[in-house]
């Protein structure tokens, strides 16, 4: 489920960015668009980062499966 979400996620996010690199309305240039898109990724991502890498968000601790590596 998770899969087809993100799949779908980012259909809609190229969608999206094709409109706004090819309106004559909005022209706006490939930078542009992601120097307002990249914050807006890292707002959503970083807390997911913190809370579902290894299991243990924070805590300076590594797991036993990444000590054993």
């Amino acid at each position: 489920m998770m899969c087809v979400g993100s799949t779908a996620g980012r259909a809609l996010k190229s969608v999206v960015q094709g409109l706004l690199l090819t309106s004559d309305n909005e022209k706006l240039h490939s930078m542009n668009l992601l120097l307002y898109m990249a914050p807006m990724a890292a707002c959503i991502l970083l807390p997911f980062s913190l809370f579902l890498i290894e299991g243990e968000p924070c805590s300076g601790k590594r797991s036993e499966k990444a000590a054993e590596k």
